[in-house]
């Protein structure tokens, strides 16, 4: 887990440098339950995959069973890059591309629930 924070620290680093302030107070919050959906996220996929023997993660990018130190390298690597690219998008679409991504990491993590639910009212 050491190791990782020393991954972690230069991402997060980069990905302040950005220009929070130019961002509206709206947009702020957009990207704060961004951050909170990733980490509901981690903690649901990462439940799942130590409860549940049948679970299997299907993002390919990170294997069947990953630890949760990938899981968070990957979702810090994914925030931080979505940052930069929300930064450097025009203001007048950037709140639209926040609602759009949260609606989407909204799916997924209701999806994901219900996935550990229906499997473990079956128990």
């Amino acid at each position: 887990m050491k190791k990782l924070i020393f991954i972690l620290l230069p991402l997060l680093a980069l990905s302040l440098q950005a220009e929070w302030k130019d961002w509206t107070e709206k947009e702020q919050d957009l990207f704060t339950d961004y951050i909170a959906l990733n980490l509901i996220d981690i903690h649901i996929t990462n439940r799942h995959i130590q409860d549940i023997d049948t679970v299997v993660e299907v993002n390919p990018l990170i294997g069947n069973k990953p630890s949760l130190e990938r899981l968070i390298l990957h979702k810090a690597i994914i925030t931080g890059a979505s940052y930069i690219v929300l930064d450097k998008t025009p203001q007048r679409y950037r709140e639209k591309d926040l609602k759009i991504m949260n609606g989407v990491l909204m799916v997924v993590v209701l999806h994901n629930g219900y996935v550990g639910f229906d499997i473990r009212k079956d128990f």
